[in-house]
């Protein structure tokens, strides 16, 4: 009797800390929570973009709604941050204001306090945008950037700011 309390408790534990193991990594998701914006012109303040990321209530998805501002109007989409256990990777989905995917990133790298988003088209040339948070977690660099060999050599094409006003 006591063989099998010994064995159910050392069984419990083991499931215990495997599953704190597995969510581990999806916590690295919150430094993306909270409410973000990109400015159009950093000098006029205008904004192009206002995302706001709040978790899933059983927090296993990071859930970012996002109004931008163009040339066009505004446009609201949304994006879904995950993390495959089985993969060990961070998926992305991107949807417009209908519901269409219009982005899959089946591989987010989290890279210390940097997110590369690797954006696989059916192209000879690769694309993919850094992400780099700075120290307070207040602030982000982008960088789009394109390459036509393979991914020897990197172009940045566009790049910016991103300011947290709401955690």
């Amino acid at each position: 009797m006591l063989f099998k309390k010994v064995f159910l408790g050392l069984l419990l534990i083991g499931s215990f800390y495997r599953g704190i193991a597995q969510t581990q990594p999806i916590k690295l998701l919150n430094a993306y929570a909270g409410t973000w914006i990109i400015f159009k012109d950093e000098a006029k303040r205008d904004t192009v973009c206002l995302t706001t990321s709040t978790w899933s209530k059983d927090h296993t998805r990071l859930l970012a709604a996002q109004i931008i501002h163009d040339d066009n109007g505004i446009t609201r989409d949304s994006c879904f941050y995950s993390y495959d256990i089985t993969k060990k990777t961070y998926p992305y989905y991107e949807t417009d204001e209908s519901g269409k995917i219009i982005t899959v990133i089946s591989d987010i790298i989290i890279n210390g306090n940097t997110w590369i988003y690797n954006h696989h088209l059916k192209s000879t040339k690769l694309y993919r945008t850094l992400n780099t948070f700075n120290a307070a977690g207040d602030e982000i660099t982008y960088q789009s950037q394109r390459s036509e060999d393979g991914g020897v050599t990197w172009t940045t094409t566009r790049n910016g700011k991103e300011y947290r006003i709401k955690k």
